[in-house]
């Protein structure tokens, strides 16, 4: 897969999912509203005509005041054309059939005008329990929604961060470090990329090519073909040493590195004496039927102390 491809799958992901995100927060507050509204429409209005009609009853002097009467009358045809639960119509009726004598001044129907009033106040001091648990309900549903996406959104940023990485910083990696070794003067290093996008493994490809050939011209007077051949075996076996996990590199009768994995861009090449003895840390392997040695990095092992007697 090229580069663009993978940036463009993994950050698009994650705006996605952002959103994802944002279309529910709009939704939730879309549907709370409605809510919100039915409240005032179905229910504080209907309370309001409730406290009007307590107050006008409250005045022992209705019967003789039109106005107040009128507020009443006015007060409990809002009431009635509100009428929204089912629980409210018993007392809209009773209140029908009771008010002209409350008005009057007869105080059983004055009590029952009351107690039908307090009933359908309850009522409706019911429906706006429930509407705000329906409220509440879709609050913590967005919510949660929101921490399940927001979590899935944090886990893909992961995950792409770390694909980029694998497959985007680790090359680069080891392209810059293959410069900086033949900077310094290894000329035998290679850039060996398996896992990178189609444009890295190009880059590493051509770069091994320019410099073998760049060996093969500046190299001794030999025949094209050989040299060809010998390029062809010295990448065969830098590929061979890049499956080994520990440092290793290869030496000649001169105490010269003539090949090397992947894992030496760590470690500094070894010192061999002239006596054939090499520094400590490392393991020698030889090769038979060559001269070359095959030098293994190993832990250097901690002096044990004695405890004293």
């Amino acid at each position: 897969m090229r580069i663009h491809q993978e940036a463009s799958l993994g950050i698009g992901s994650i705006l996605a999912l952002q959103v994802l995100l944002s279309a529910l927060a709009i939704a939730l507050l879309t549907r709370m509203g409605p809510v919100i509204e039915h409240v005032l429409e179905d229910n504080v209005f209907s309370s309001q005509a409730v406290q009007e009609m307590l107050a006008v009853l409250a005045d022992a002097e209705t019967n003789a005041d039109p106005a107040r009467r009128a507020r009443f009358d006015a007060a409990f045809a809002r009431a009635s054309d509100n009428v929204t639960e089912a629980g409210e119509r018993p007392y809209i009726a009773e209140i029908r059939r009771h008010r002209e004598g409350a008005l009057r001044g007869d105080v059983a129907a004055r009590h029952a005008v009351i107690a039908a009033l307090e009933g359908l106040s309850e009522v409706n001091r019911q429906s706006m329990v429930q509407s705000d648990l329906r409220a509440k309900r879709l609050g913590q549903a967005g919510a949660w929604a929101a921490a399940v996406l927001g979590a899935i959104s944090f886990a893909l940023g992961i995950m792409v961060y770390r694909r980029l990485r694998l497959r985007l910083e680790l090359p680069v990696e080891l392209l810059r470090l293959t410069l900086h070794r033949l900077r310094t003067g290894d000329m035998r290093a290679r850039c060996v990329i398996a896992e990178a996008p189609v444009e890295l493994r190009d880059v590493a490809r051509d770069l091994n090519v320019v410099l073998d050939r760049w060996l093969m011209e500046s190299g001794s007077p030999v025949t094209t073909e050989t040299r060809r051949e010998a390029t062809d075996v010295r990448r065969l076996l830098a590929l061979l040493l890049d499956r080994e996990s520990t440092p290793v590199v290869v030496i000649n009768a001169d105490r010269r590195a003539v090949a090397m994995n992947q894992a030496m861009q760590a470690l500094p090449l070894p010192r061999v004496a002239e006596d054939g003895t090499v520094e400590p840390g490392w393991a020698e392997e030889p090769v038979s039927a060559t001269s070359l040695r095959l030098l293994r990095w190993i832990a250097p092992q901690q002096p044990q102390e004695h405890p004293e007697a």
